[in-house]
């Protein structure tokens, strides 16, 4: 019943909370101004924590479900992720 109140992983990063959001405004029909933008000056902010990221490594073991969505932003900051432990993986 409530599949569509989250249609998307978690909103962890810019580009998580930016589908997140684009996501649930197309369900509920409400129309989306500056998000693009927004989503930018979000990357922009965390220029300088990028680069103390950049190149590092990190491994999850799974016990929060939040693993998968750590690690696709944490990817996208150019860490390296080698291995995520997940105890449950929902469709």
């Amino acid at each position: 019943m409530l599949k569509w109140f989250f249609p998307r992983p978690f909103p962890i990063g810019p580009n998580g909370t930016h589908s997140w959001i684009e996501k649930n405004c197309s369900i509920f029909a409400i129309e989306i101004q500056g998000l693009e933008e927004r989503k930018q000056q979000m990357w922009e902010t965390l220029r300088d924590y990028l680069d103390l990221v950049r190149g590092k490594f990190v491994f999850y073991m799974g016990d929060n479900l939040l693993e998968l969505s750590l690690a696709k932003f944490l990817i996208r900051c150019r860490m390296i992720v080698y291995e995520i432990g997940i105890l449950y993986l929902d469709k």
